[in-house]
């Protein structure tokens, strides 16, 4: 009973993420340092990613989001957290601080709408890393982790701003670990968070100012930092982490926004669980849903078993233009040209197995190469990536930067092969295509496999002007779906998405 009793008293002294109190120590560092990934050494003063970004409008907007958030009494905390249905809809204010500051950046459309609030529920930088990857992917967003404690951090040289998130640590003298994120920031340089703190009445959400430059020891981070505190809970002994945008939210067309709503109600009807992304090649993504999760891809493994075996080719030093040849002469039990029809085609493991382990023999080492195609992600052995990685896959095929020529050429040939009539596929758009237009497709919905379906496409749109291309990957799995009614069948669902995405391409400015 007294063990339990000291777990509950280290609950009720947190404001996010409870760890077991220790003796204090006291460090002293006298000027800020971090670590900014990708940056190779620590630096006395990490370089501003491009001084203010954010528009006036959008830190207002940011602002305005974070307000809709403040319940100010313990009463009104208990609901907003529950709202947000992280632990299983039984949310508490006490352990609400991660979901509650992703929560603020989704709103305000700084990080990626599908998000996943659970997901930052206790969460731990150390424990899970790949999430801090994919929500603040470093395209975006620039990462420091400072050491200083809180109170000896000085502010004036690495200022905070409107956006960034922060994950506090403990320190030895810590009760809880804490997420907030930086919503506004006043004409003096005070900045201020819309966050959950432990009030004498309970746990409440209100805008807290987190420190003012002009007088140090005043704001919420010096009250963390103070033992006379411990009571209402003590973090920040530890420094802290910092994820910054390096540029501006992308703000959507009327067009997308009316194809991102399509897909989204297209996704509610059926349901289960669905990872989606639509790209410009050499351009922006229209359209990304849990892109890049991590995920079993099934046959769709089969294509860059493909390219890594006609890549294997060019090692073994088969010469141009004799491809065609030595693919329908040469093989194992079969020519490769059947074996590599049967593997993408028939989704036949045994071809597979034969053309992966060709490839080896070719001297060609397969872990290595996706690596050199800035695809290591690629498991070939557990058969799992993210869609963004068979994306980017499917990008460097078009664009000539992953295999000779004549393989490109003879890959996108077997993958522009005519399958009419077979549902769920991108296929339905190929009869509203213009004269020049190109379509491929490298995988068909597994009618063998019920209620999950995929696609992966390539398409070329022509037009009097100019031609612009596009990559398509959805996977849609309705399996693990408890609501999900068994006669849904996720092929059509694709469908359904196909036409959105025409209606949006040929729309769209």
């Amino acid at each position: 009973m007294k063990t339990l009793s000291r777990l509950l008293l280290i609950i009720l002294l947190t404001g996010c993420d409870p760890v077991t109190p220790s003796p204090p120590t006291v460090t002293t560092t006298p000027a800020p340092t971090a670590i900014a990934s990708p940056t190779p050494a620590p630096s006395p003063v990490p370089a501003d990613p491009g001084g203010d970004i954010l528009s006036p409008e959008v830190q207002h907007e940011l602002y305005l989001v974070s307000r809709a958030y403040v319940a100010d009494t313990a009463a009104a905390a208990i609901p907003l957290a529950r709202s947000m249905t992280f632990a299983q809809g039984n949310g508490d204010p006490s352990s609400m601080c991660g979901p509650l500051a992703i929560s603020i950046l989704r709103d305000a459309g700084f990080v990626d709408k599908y998000t996943d609030l659970q997901a930052f529920w206790l969460w731990r930088p150390s424990v899970n890393p790949r999430l801090a990857e994919i929500t603040f992917p470093t395209a975006r967003f620039q990462h420091f982790r400072f050491t200083q404690p809180l109170d000896q951090f000085d502010f004036r040289l690495f200022p905070l701003k409107p956006g960034d998130f922060l994950y506090i640590y403990a320190g030895d003298a810590g009760t809880f670990e804490h997420m907030l994120v930086v919503t506004r920031l006043d004409a003096a340089g005070r900045a201020y968070s819309v966050t959950n703190v432990k009030t004498a009445g309970g746990f409440i959400v209100r805008e807290e100012l987190l420190y003012d430059p002009t007088q140090p020891g005043s704001g919420q981070f010096y009250a963390w930092t103070d033992r006379r505190n411990f009571k209402l809970g003590l973090t920040g002994f530890a420094g802290f982490e910092l994820w910054r945008l390096t540029s501006p939210p992308i703000q959507p067309s009327p067009q997308q926004r009316t194809l991102t709503d399509g897909i989204d109600q297209i996704i509610a009807r059926y349901q289960g669980s669905w990872h989606v992304i639509l790209k410009q090649i050499n351009g922006p993504v229209v359209y990304a849903r849990g892109a890049d999760d991590r995920i079993p891809i099934a046959s769709a493994v089969h294509l860059p078993i493909a390219m890594l075996f006609l890549k294997s080719l060019e090692v073994r030093g088969i010469p141009a233009g004799e491809l065609d040849g030595f693919l329908a002469t040469h093989g194992l039990d079969r020519t490769y040209a059947q074996l590599l029809h049967a593997m993408l085609f028939d989704y036949e493991e045994a071809a597979t197995r034969t053309l992966l382990e060709q490839t080896g023999r070719h001297q060609l080492i397969a872990d290595q190469t996706l690596a050199e195609w800035d695809l290591e992600g690629i498991d070939l052995a557990s058969q799992t990536a993210t869609i963004t990685q068979i994306a980017r896959l499917l990008e460097g095929l078009y664009r000539g930067e992953l295999l000779p020529a004549e393989s490109r050429a003879y890959l996108l040939n077997l993958m522009q092969a005519d399958t009419t009539g077979q549902e769920g596929r991108f296929e339905t758009l190929r009869p509203l295509l213009p004269a020049g237009s190109e379509l491929y497709d490298f995988q068909e919905t597994m009618p063998h496999v019920l209620q999950f379906g995929s696609t992966g496409a390539l398409l070329t749109l022509r037009t009097s002007q100019e031609a612009q291309g596009y990559v398509i990957v959805i996977f849609g799995d309705l399996r693990k779906s408890p609501s999900a009614s068994p006669d849904l069948d996720p092929s059509q669902a694709i469908e359904q998405i196909a036409r959105l995405f025409w209606t949006y391409i040929t729309s769209s400015p």
